[in-house]
């Protein structure tokens, strides 16, 4: 077929097919680059995270790319651990770097709700991810978290006090896990009739129930009169020392030369070991 014999609508049709490939390979290859990309932003309303991973690297890189740019915006936001609970932290030979770190890690978990994903852009070999956080947004959704979780607290101490036993220790532990992340000031409460910070109040009560608890030992075989040990047991009875009660469910550590081991006292408040037989010296 002669060129000038083309047929007008097959002429444009082979036209389509040669440019629409062009353009598409143009417009991939011309694609805006965001200017967050290269450039910090910033707008001071917010605190901004830019998250980048290397597909090379990352299997998951969108992924790593947002937890980045997260972890971004929670490096701006500054912890102050009060003075109160550092107090608490060091009575109970804990670490404040490792407080201040849980601190962070729980607190940006709770807000991410009000996290901004503004943006992501993928290229051939990378992920970048664009997050922030309205700072205004940020100190009224502490302030009413931590009012939840003030409540929530003291629901749990009030649970502890009005039932005693092994259920006391784990509702205590969640208090204090739920108001951890709210350090940065002193909490004030009334709690029965009388004003407490919140974090004295919890480590009073973890002090209380460990004094509550008494252990009461008994050997099986008090004497020995044969030069091998014979084989003995001890029984354990764990009491509670303001009514005097016996208390299931609590660990008790039982120690001898060379072995260590913990045991759950049962649901009549017992302990019973067997003591494996020695030759005496």
């Amino acid at each position: 077929m002669k060129r000038d014999s083309l047929n007008p609508a097959f002429s444009f049709y082979m036209y389509r097919i040669l440019f629409f490939p062009f353009l598409l390979v143009w417009f991939g290859c011309s694609a805006t680059v965001p200017d967050w990309v290269s450039v910090q932003p910033t707008d001071s309303k917010y605190w901004h995270g830019i998250g980048r991973a290397d597909k090379s690297t990352y299997a998951d890189s969108r992924e790593r790319a947002k937890e980045f740019a997260i972890h971004e915006i929670s490096s701006q936001i500054k912890v102050n651990i009060s003075s109160e609970m550092k107090t608490v932290i060091r009575e109970s030979d804990g670490s404040l770097e490792s407080a201040s770190s849980y601190v962070m890690r729980s607190r940006v978990k709770l807000l991410l709700p009000e996290l901004e994903f503004v943006g992501i852009y993928n290229t051939k070999d990378t992920y970048h991810f664009y997050a922030r956080l309205n700072k205004q947004k940020y100190r009224a959704a502490m302030a009413r978290l931590r009012e939840n979780a003030t409540e929530t607290a003291l629901g749990y101490i009030r649970d502890a006090d009005a039932n005693f036993g092994v259920h006391s220790f784990s509702m205590i532990q969640k208090a204090w896990l739920e108001i951890m992340p709210f350090t940065d000031e002193p909490i004030l409460i009334v709690y029965e009739g009388k004003r407490f910070n919140l974090y004295s109040l919890i480590k009073r009560k973890m002090e209380a129930y460990e004094d509550r608890i008494q252990l009461v030992g008994r050997l099986d075989k008090v004497r020995v009169k044969t030069f091998v040990d014979r084989e003995n047991s001890i029984q354990i009875s764990v009491m509670d020392r303001m009514n005097n009660t016996l208390v299931s469910g609590i660990p008790v550590k039982i120690k001898m030369p060379g072995k260590e081991l913990t045991v759950v006292s049962n649901r009549k408040g017992k302990v019973f070991h067997d003591i494996p037989g020695c030759k005496n010296r």
